[in-house]
């Protein structure tokens, strides 16, 4: 897990992030300012505060990140079938299925890949505990129309990344850990 939230020390999208939290708080309050009996209506402004600091932190990763390598580029040159076949031989971390004059190109794909995950994965992990945020400071005003059907449509999407996406993707990375590590069979260079 540590290594998948890797990209989120980026310093420069936690300090737009708390530029956002302190703008959008402080433009909230000097609007609207909330009294303080009504607590609720606070509470949603920090939450959406906040909600907010989380999307532009997901902005800005998406940004610095975006157009970096792909895994895929290692594999230029092959024929699709080995492409596919070195890909799940990777995420399934199974080398035996692959050919030796394939495991060589199959190690350095899962370098690329693990390298590559991480960066790809943090900010849609960032992205949906805004999302989740925003969700929740619109809890106030739960009607029981369209908004709200929104609404749980939202807690369903950030309770299927949390609880199914990103397990699979922790998996992937363990994976392709697991073949990176294995040696290389072969002693002559693939590239050859």
């Amino acid at each position: 897990m540590v290594t998948l939230l890797s990209p989120l020390r980026d310093r420069r999208a936690w300090i737009v992030s708390a530029v956002v939290v302190v703008l959008t708080l402080g433009s909230l309050t000097l609007i609207g300012p909330p009294r303080l009996h009504e607590g609720s209506r606070l509470v949603s402004a920090v939450l959406l505060s906040f909600a907010l600091g989380f999307l532009s932190a997901a902005l800005v990763l998406f940004v610095r990140h975006a157009g970096g390598p792909q895994p895929g580029t290692v594999l230029i040159g092959l024929d699709p079938t080995r492409r596919r076949n070195i890909r799940n031989a990777v995420v399934r971390n199974s080398p035996a299925s692959l050919p030796e004059t394939d495991r060589p190109y199959g190690i350095e794909f899962a370098r690329a890949y693990r390298s590559w995950l991480p960066t790809n994965i943090a900010p849609f992990l960032v992205l949906m505990v805004g999302v989740f945020l925003q969700a929740l400071s619109q809890l106030r005003t739960w009607d029981g129309g369209f908004i709200s059907v929104c609404l749980v449509l939202e807690f369903a999407l950030v309770g299927f990344a949390i609880f199914v996406l990103v397990p699979l993707q922790l998996r992937r990375l363990t994976r392709a850990d697991r073949f990176a590590s294995a040696p290389a069979t072969t002693g002559s260079d693939h590239r050859g």
